[in-house]
């Protein structure tokens, strides 16, 4: 759904160590753990990545597969880039997998010029190239061959039958795959797919069509996630059943969002987007993947920083920790060990209610950037159910929107919404009074849609800006939409679109600490907050352990 990153790395568990003709990926990796992906964005750090005194000595260590785009080998890599990072794989016994443009152009065809799409041979070329070089070939994963050939509808998107998009990725495959008889296939696809009526059986039919024309079972379906919309989780859970019961593997693409306003925010995002996944859902992947399309996430080296991509493949791989806990009484008692069952003493468990504290003030979320250079002027909204790609229960508390120009400029711009009481086609809205100050409330159904924008107001080209919102939830019902500002040129034409999907938020129960034997007792808990939202009890983690986090829910 995105631009894939040149480059990639795959941390390799135990059960990758050998090729096999057909893979058929295990169900549970307890003790191999996820695979671990690793894009690196940024082709000039390449030479520092795959030199001899490379600066990351151990997240090297634990990368167990380098992966090479094809559009990156065909149009860019010189032979001494690709001879390097071949060397350097085989020193580290690294193995190599080869990003795919998986669905065959047809020539003469106006559509088909985005991501996934390849004229035949174009993928055998890369490949070649890399043989010739020395690499051998035990990965292929495909950039979202299902979703750009068949569901996508904006420019470029072929919309292509099923039977007819099997064999135009089958007609890529049969010309790379008999060059590495044992390598491992992955498909890699949007989330959002699940909002397709037939995606489980527009999946099904299409991965038993590749294999039956191709000999090849594709092995692991890799998870690209809009981490800014809270449907993913629900949607999470449910795709690893579905793929369990095809007795697939699972990848997610680890990642932060392009709303962070720095490489150590972006990372602190995928680390946080990680940890959901699989210490508050309790979903164990077979491919973790890390990459960054963002302005932000870009960069790769020092392993010893919290800005780089490095640093987060050593995050990740500290041990996971577990809690189990129950309700007793007003209050819910558990325990905290290591994945293998030891415990975990003097570690701080947190327990939460979902929503606001309503006497306190809303808390307020901001993007900053620069203003388009031929932007003239700008307008913001509230979206519910509505340009997110996401449907849910939305109960939101939403302040006074606020664009503020900081350098270069000194535009001053405030939108709020009426705050009488008033339904708009299912959508109640409403006032509210939180921490003092008035604020509307919106109440919107699933199914139910909201839009509203503030009038044009002019913008300075270049300028540095501020956009900020207060809002929350009440119950912690939301968000499933944002709050937005679009950037407009002279002509009416459509600019830069920053987003901001605030938090549902949460009101904190005080910590406990746990005892020799990892147990703990929280006095007070209730099952729900005001909403349908469950509670939660967490561990945030540290240097040597990673958060998880408990729900009656999950």
């Amino acid at each position: 759904m995105r631009m894939r990153s040149i480059l990639a790395a795959l941390l390799m568990p135990l059960w990758a160590a050998t090729a096999a003709a057909q893979y058929i990926p295990p169900i549970n990796t307890p003790a191999a753990g996820p695979v671990i992906m690793f894009a690196v964005p940024a082709p000039s750090q390449y030479a520092a990545l795959f030199s001899d005194d490379s600066q990351w000595p151990m997240a090297a260590k634990r990368v167990g597969v380098i992966s090479l785009v094809s559009g990156w080998i065909n149009n860019s890599a010189t032979d001494a880039d690709l001879s390097r990072i071949i060397a350097f794989a085989q020193t580290h016994r690294m193995k190599i997998n080869l990003s795919l443009q998986a669905v065959a152009k047809i020539p003469g065809q106006t559509c088909g010029g985005i991501e996934g799409y390849s004229f035949p041979g174009e993928m055998l070329i890369a490949m070649q190239r890399l043989i010739r070089l020395g690499g051998t070939i035990d990965w292929f994963d495909m950039d979202e061959p299902i979703w750009f050939g068949h569901y996508y509808t904006g420019d470029g998107g072929c919309q292509i039958p099923v039977d007819e998009l099997i064999t135009r990725i089958s007609t890529i495959l049969n010309q790379v795959l008999p060059l590495a008889p044992g390598a491992r296939l992955i498909d890699i696809e949007p989330l959002e797919i699940m909002h397709q009526k037939d995606w489980r059986e527009t999946l099904r039919t299409i991965w038993t069509g590749v294999e039956r024309l191709t000999g090849r079972r594709i092995g692991v379906l890799e998870l690209d996630v809009a981490w800014d919309t809270p449907e993913w989780r629900p949607n999470m859970v449910t795709m690893n059943q579905f793929l369990r019961q095809q007795n697939m593997g699972l990848g997610v693409i680890y990642n932060g969002t392009s709303q962070e306003p720095s490489n150590a925010a972006w990372v602190a995002r995928a680390i946080r987007n990680a940890e959901i996944v699989e210490g508050t859902l309790g979903i164990i992947p077979e491919l973790a993947v890390f990459a960054s399309w963002d302005p932000f996430g870009q960069n790769n080296l020092p392993e010893t920083s919290n800005t780089s991509q490095t640093w987060l493949i050593n995050r990740y791989a500290r041990d996971r920790s577990v809690i189990t806990a129950s309700f007793s009484g007003v209050g819910a008692h558990g325990k905290l060990t290591t994945k293998r069952g030891a415990p975990i003493a003097n570690a701080t468990i947190k327990a939460s209610v979902p929503g606001l504290d309503l006497k306190k003030p809303l808390p307020v979320f901001s993007v900053t950037g620069t203003v388009p250079a031929n932007a003239a002027t700008a307008v913001m909204g509230i979206r519910l159910n509505l340009e997110c790609g996401c449907q849910g229960l939305n109960d939101v508390l939403v302040g006074t929107l606020r664009y503020q120009e900081t350098l270069g400029g000194s535009q001053l711009q405030t939108f709020g919404f009426p705050r009488t009481h008033a339904v708009y086609d299912g959508v109640t809205v409403d006032g509210e009074v939180v921490g003092g100050t008035p604020v509307t409330r919106f109440i919107a159904p699933a199914g139910k849609s909201f839009l509203t924008n503030s009038e044009f107001f002019p913008v300075t080209p270049g300028a540095r800006y501020q956009f900020s919102v207060p809002a929350g939830t009440v119950g912690g019902d939301g968000w499933y939409g944002n709050v937005i500002i679009i950037f407009v040129s002279a002509d009416n034409q459509g600019l830069a679109r920053p987003t901001i999907t605030p938090d549902p938020g949460f009101v904190a129960v005080p910590p406990v600490t746990t005892a020799a034997d990892g147990s703990f007792k929280i006095p007070r808990l209730p099952r729900t907050g005001p909403g349908s939202a469950p509670v939660s009890v967490w561990y945030g983690g540290d240097d040597v352990y990673r958060g998880t986090a408990w729900s009656p829910l999950r």
